[in-house]
């Protein structure tokens, strides 16, 4: 743990923007925004995410929480987005598949058969096409996530997934946040 945090401080310390403004390191463990945009960048590049990277991809949606959420609450938000955007990500090579079993009116099995895996999504939404319409996304996420099977489905619901994005879109916070989870990449 001491060897982590020395490394951590060592590399904050040798950041171009710690440098710059010479302000104090005020948390070791919290990534600067170099790191934030380097894991941004290759998630965009479809490089896979590290553990740093994606460290600092979670302080930035803290970052976006802070002030209409408590501390303790970030969790409502990050975890459920992290899961949502990790299903995403496993059912993108199959989405096409599902999409056209679905529209055959075919039984749950065989959505499942077509995803490749153990769950599916028969909604023609994903985190990338709901940010295409702002306006609408708090009608479409919700959309989105009853697209899926009952099992996933019923993981959001014992998040109460549905209350925090209520809350988001009332302290206009939910487009940010689906914007920031649709650009990581969480690929298996």
């Amino acid at each position: 743990m001491l060897a982590q945090l020395d490394a951590t401080q060592h590399l904050a310390s040798f950041c171009p923007a710690n440098s710059r403004s010479r302000r104090p390191i005020d948390n070791p463990f919290r990534p600067c925004s170099c790191t934030l945009a380097a894991a941004l960048t290759a998630s965009r590049k479809g490089n896979f995410v590290n553990h740093q990277s994606l460290s600092a991809f979670i302080w930035s949606v803290a970052d976006l929480l802070r002030g209409d959420y408590k501390q303790s609450e970030y969790g409502r938000v990050i975890l459920p987005f992290t899961v949502l955007r990790r299903l995403d990500c496993v059912l993108a090579p199959t989405k096409q598949a599902v999409l056209e079993a679905a529209g055959k009116s075919l039984p749950d099995p065989m959505l499942t058969r077509a995803s490749g895996t153990t769950f599916f999504n028969r909604s023609p939404l994903d985190l990338v096409k709901l940010i295409g319409d702002q306006d609408n996304i708090a009608t479409n996420l919700l959309s989105y996530i009853q697209g899926f099977s009952p099992e996933v489905r019923d993981i959001f619901e014992q998040f109460e997934f549905a209350a925090q994005i209520d809350r988001l879109a009332k302290n206009g916070l939910l487009y940010q946040v689906t914007e920031r989870f649709a650009g990581i990449d969480l690929h298996p």
